[in-house]
């Protein structure tokens, strides 16, 4: 009986990964990612966050940068981007994220509590680099406790790391399809992913690979149009299935909160399409710290049936 439960602790462990957004933050003290921008705004001697711009947050970083640059305060993105990691706040719930059935863990955030949740004493300072990457973080995964922690949008320690504004976004897009429609010379002419589908035994290098052979739980993130580049992944995902319906697909679930249907229409239509499964979640008092861990719950209901 032991191992037949070892076997399938095993095999679920392979076959799910999670995806933990920044909204998680709520959880704690309702600081999301508006309010991180607007603190970032504060602090480098700019205005205040306009609630009434419709720009995109990419492009408010980018506002944060230009007008720090041209009132003296600020001489590099760099020194933007330090200031940032400075304001990345201490989060609770990365124990019950890690102690799901779950091997490996993408984060859109850049801090090491993940990592925590699984080594208490975790120190990134006396670790060896996460990659070679200066920038981009294709391959950026820490390696803890039987469990992979991916940085997709850079980590505190390399702020030069962290994924902020226009250009940033746009060259890591650059970068990502880059990976996975070209062949890797060295290897095979066929491209990357392909290749990969074709070559079971073959490491996984990127967490991009994951979205074609992983089942994902998304949470905490409400995918933003902003964020390019996970839409343009799922976007491509969607295409090479229909192009290659011999492999099996993954299933890919979106948790979000029941209240912001409505702000997530234009979000969700998209999904659904894409064959993305739906998880509408109740916030009940607007508990987050409950809602979160319902959301767990239901995750590992679902991996166990």
């Amino acid at each position: 009986m032991a191992q037949q439960i070892m076997l399938c602790w095993v095999i679920f462990m392979i076959n799910s990964a999670i995806l933990i957004g920044n909204g998680i933050n709520r959880a704690k003290n309702n600081d999301a990612w508006g309010k991180m921008i607007e603190k970032l705004s504060n602090n480098c001697g700019c205005d205040a966050f306009d609630d009434k711009c419709h720009s995109n947050f990419s492009l408010e970083f980018e506002r944060i940068y230009f007008s720090a640059v041209n009132a003296g305060k600020i001489k590099s993105k760099y020194d933007v981007k330090k200031v940032f990691a400075s304001l990345i706040p201490v989060l609770e719930l990365q124990r019950l994220v890690t102690s799901l059935p779950i091997e490996n863990h993408i984060t859109t955030n850049y801090d090491y509590y993940l990592e925590k949740s699984i080594l208490s004493d975790y120190s990134r300072k006396t670790t060896v680099p996460l990659t070679s990457e200066k920038k981009h973080s294709l391959f950026r995964k820490a390696t803890i406790g039987g469990r992979y922690v991916w940085h997709i949008y850079g980590e505190q320690q390399n702020p030069a790391s962290i994924c902020l504004g226009y250009e940033h976004y746009c060259s890591y897009l650059v970068a990502m399809h880059s990976y996975l429609t070209k062949p890797n010379e060295n290897i095979s002419k066929t491209p990357y992913i392909r290749y990969f589908m074709e070559n079971e035994t073959t490491e996984v290098s990127t967490w991009m690979t994951l979205f074609f052979t992983h089942d994902i739980y998304i949470v905490g993130l409400s995918l933003s149009f902003t964020e390019m580049d996970i839409w343009w992944l799922l976007n491509y995902r969607a295409q090479f299935f229909i192009d290659n319906p011999k492999y099996k697909k993954p299933n890919i679930y979106y948790y979000f909160p029941a209240i912001n249907d409505s702000d997530l229409h234009d979000q969700l239509v998209v999904l659904n399409a894409m064959s993305v499964d739906l998880h509408p979640m109740t916030i009940h008092e607007q508990d987050w710290s409950k809602y979160y861990r319902d959301i767990l719950l239901d995750i590992e209901r679902v991996i166990y049936n």
